[in-house]
């Protein structure tokens, strides 16, 4: 009984992570920026939101839309207040960018420094020119999540196989 229901687990998981496999390599983008990127959990949305169709330009010089670098000089985060680059895990031609998008729960409307973008984790974006939007990079955001979950069930996976292992023995 306990061998059966530790191999339910694990074939449920692996049912799972192969429909994951097949979602992602169905709607893999070639080599943009959203294929090289990862967020925490939980700050995907934010990260959509805040780079949006950017997601979406190749990295290195050569293509229509590209990310080609720059320094990144980071604004300070005030109180209350995350820089977006502290969660996420992205190719150095982003940093710049990153830098200087701020996370917090509520925007509340505080000024922003010149070139500075604040986005809530639910998707709300303010850039310090007065540029407002909400719910973009709703795509992407589930890309993100995938990749995130994926990530979480190859542990639980592994975990499960050690079970069934413990389980035979």
């Amino acid at each position: 009984s306990d061998l059966a229901s530790v191999r339910a687990g694990l074939a449920a998981l692996t049912s799972e992570a192969t429909a994951l496999t097949k979602q992602l390599a169905t709607h893999d983008g070639g080599d943009t920026a959203l294929s090289h990127i990862t967020a925490a959990p939980g700050f995907e949305v934010a990260l959509a939101a805040a780079l949006g169709e950017d997601l979406q330009a190749t990295l290195g010089k050569g293509g229509a839309r590209d990310w080609g670098g720059a320094d990144a000089i980071a604004t300070p985060a005030p109180n209350g207040v995350t820089r977006l680059i502290d969660h996420v895990t992205a190719p150095d031609a982003l940093a710049a960018r990153l830098a200087h998008i701020w996370v917090a729960e509520v925007d509340d409307g505080r000024a922003l420094p010149v070139g500075v973008r604040l986005v809530t984790r639910d998707g709300a974006l303010r850039r310090w020119d007065g540029y407002h939007s909400h719910g973009d990079g709703a795509a992407a955001a589930e890309r993100l999540r995938r990749v995130n979950r994926m990530t979480e069930l190859t542990g639980h996976m592994a975990a499960e196989e050690v079970a069934v292992a413990q389980a035979e023995a």
